[in-house]
């Protein structure tokens, strides 16, 4: 694609349009119009302003001619709005002091030369000097960005003053415009933005508009428009022939943000995005029971139709396959059909020894400290007695409320999908409740303790995916060595693991190294404020389990251990931050999630982090956690 750069602004379709507000003649030769002018285009977000350059004398010989939108002669007007050459300095000068770009289009050649002396950045040629070879020649002669409009222009005429653009290898962009004042919508002929493009196939191509509003622009965008060009006015009740086609701040403002939101629009192609999920899951129709149906029964159209919402197992495109098949239960009316509940296709219960999982044997034996020694005799303990008390002493939060947690960050809902991994992922609750979503191919579930893969995520992965447990991926693996090709994965989770690393920076460089460029890594953990000091960090990580806790996690009560024996670590915020970027991460966002009480009511952090409360328990420590979200 065509590109050229003015100063550090880069131009092209590849990047937001580039706006110029023209104030070209409406100052009427008044400094302070000038200046005011300019501050209106830079408080409604201009990022160009562009003047005229009239150095009467050498512009024209002294003439009666009247232009079109005005009632007096062109030498007349030319004559008054004139600035002078100290003038046309402050205006360049009191521009970049705003950190805008100064635009200005010489009507002569000793316009051309002035605005050479001042340093300006690029050039822009007007409609009526398109065809006036010797002066753009000149001007191409100082070798700088030259943008020019085409109006009262055919493609022939175009392709000499290009040709001499080429010829001085000057970088170049063609504006499209219409001399009329104003512009007729059906005059302005968008069209013509194609014919240029394939004309001149290296040109960065614009519109240089004088219909009234910004609606042609807009359109512009759609046809590779890059450069979009106004005159702008601060009061439309000033006098001057431009001013009744100019647009005022409000109007400039507008074209600026929506031409960059239509840019943004563009391309793609016909899919299903990732983030419309949350539409499927109440405009999508599901295959539902429209009467009770016996065990052994068949089901018809009678018994069975497909109805919102979008949350069931089976949609509507699979209706047919369930036709004539038999149901193995009692289903009520108004109940949405699961694979389960067919004859045929219900599978034999999965036993624990039937799991079947991978082993990543990289860095296994190196982890045998107390804390899996711990969380081996916890898994044995928890797997005799079920589900729930995995949930309940394991992870401490239900399912249901891990999905409200990753919904507070609506990006980050939406980047779960396609195939991803939860390091350190313990019975699999996390994982296996994110995988029910529909955009998730498949999680690696990587887990070091064996006892926790054999005996828990099973019962974990059965009773949340039912018939899809496959959609989780049990490793038994050290999450410092991933068995994983680079740029792999599209999305990476963390619960409560990651401040168990006895590396954090090589685990972080890890997962980034399998992650695709642009992809989320999501950490619900915990960190201290900057402000504790070490010997309260010390004091935490010393601190000696009670008999209690012991007993609860099937130790036996006279057993010593500490946090920091049992793999814990404690990190601020600031420590967390330096890590992630050290790891090659983008920190994106940080958010603070309390159960709602008094006392976290009070705590408050001093990251300025942003805290949202929650009406359930987190588990941990004071039931806080926080949210990092970064950005391979």
């Amino acid at each position: 694609m065509a590109e050229i750069r003015i100063a550090n602004r880069k131009i092209g379709e590849k990047h937001k349009p580039f706006v110029i507000a023209e104030v070209g003649i409406n100052h009427e030769g008044n400094i302070k119009k000038a200046l005011r002018m300019i501050d209106d285009a830079y408080k409604s977000g201009a990022e160009c302003v562009k003047f005229q350059s009239h150095i009467v004398d050498d512009e024209m010989i002294p003439n009666k001619v009247v232009p079109g939108n005005a009632t007096e002669t062109i030498w007349d007007m030319m004559t008054r709005c004139q600035l002078s050459e100290k003038e046309e300095i402050q205006v360049k000068e009191y521009v970049e002091s705003k950190g805008m770009l100064y635009l200005c289009t010489p009507f002569s050649r000793a316009s051309a030369d002035r605005l050479h002396r001042m340093g300006v950045k690029a050039f822009k040629i007007g409609s009526g000097e398109c065809n006036n070879y010797p002066l753009v020649e000149h001007i191409a002669k100082f070798k700088k960005p030259i943008i020019l409009s085409t109006g009262m222009n055919n493609i022939d005429s175009i392709k000499v003053s290009v040709k001499i653009l080429q010829n001085y290898k000057v970088p170049f962009a063609l504006l499209h415009c219409t001399s009329m004042y104003p512009t007729p919508y059906d005059r302005v002929r968008l069209g013509a933005l194609q014919e240029l493009k394939n004309a001149f196939p290296e040109a960065v191509l614009g519109l240089s508009d004088h219909s009234l509003g910004n609606y042609t622009c807009y359109g512009a965008v759609v046809y590779g428009a890059s450069i979009l060009e106004k005159h702008f006015t601060s009061n439309k009740r000033w006098k001057g022939s431009d001013i009744p086609i100019s647009i005022g701040p409000s109007e400039l403002r507008e074209l600026i943000e929506g031409t960059a939101a239509i840019h943004q629009a563009l391309g793609g192609n016909k899919c299903i995005l990732k983030d419309e999920k949350p539409t499927i899951d109440f405009a999508y129709a599901c295959v539902v029971s429209t009467e009770p149906i016996k065990k052994g029964a068949v089901f018809t159209k009678k018994n069975i139709w497909v109805k919102r919402p979008g949350t069931g197992e089976i949609k509507a495109k699979d209706y047919s396959k369930i036709l004539n098949k038999r149901t193995n239960v009692d289903i009520p009316a108004n109940t949405q059909i699961s694979w389960k509940m067919i004859a045929e296709n219900s599978q034999k219960e999965t036993t624990n020894s039937d799991h079947k999982y991978t082993v990543w044997e990289r860095g296994l034996s190196a982890l045998q400290s107390s804390q899996h020694i711990n969380n081996t005799i916890l898994a044995t303990g928890l797997a005799k007695l079920g589900y729930k008390a995995i949930v309940e002493k394991y992870i401490y939060v239900y399912p249901s409320n891990i999905t409200k947690i990753f919904k507070l960050v609506p990006e980050v809902w939406s980047a779960i999908g396609g195939v991803g991994i939860d390091l350190g992922g313990g019975v699999g609750c996390v994982a296996s409740t994110l995988a029910k979503k529909q955009l998730v191919n498949s999680i690696y579930c990587v887990e070091i303790v064996k006892e926790t893969v054999e005996l828990c995520q099973p019962l974990v992965k059965k009773r949340i995916l039912k018939n899809n447990q496959g959609k989780v991926i049990s490793v038994l693996g050290n999450f410092d060595f991933l068995e994983l090709e680079d740029n792999s994965l599209d999305f990476a989770l963390s619960w409560d693991s990651m401040h168990h690393s006895e590396n954090l920076l090589q685990t972080l460089k890890e997962v980034r190294r399998v992650l695709k460029p642009g992809s989320l890594f999501v950490i619900v953990d915990r960190a201290h404020n900057d402000a504790t000091p070490n010997s309260e960090i010390k004091r935490m990580l010393n601190i000696v389990y009670s008999k209690e806790f012991l007993k609860e996690n099937f130790r036996e009560e006279n057993t010593v251990l500490t946090r920091k024996e049992n793999g814990e670590h404690e990190y601020r915020f600031s420590e967390w931050k330096n890590c992630f970027s050290k790891a090659g991460f983008d920190l994106q966002r940080v958010l603070v999630i309390k159960t709602d009480t008094p006392e976290n009511r009070k705590i408050r952090n001093d990251y300025n982090a942003k805290e949202q409360f929650v009406n359930f328990k987190l588990g941990g420590h004071g039931h806080r956690k926080v949210m990092f979200v970064l950005k391979a």
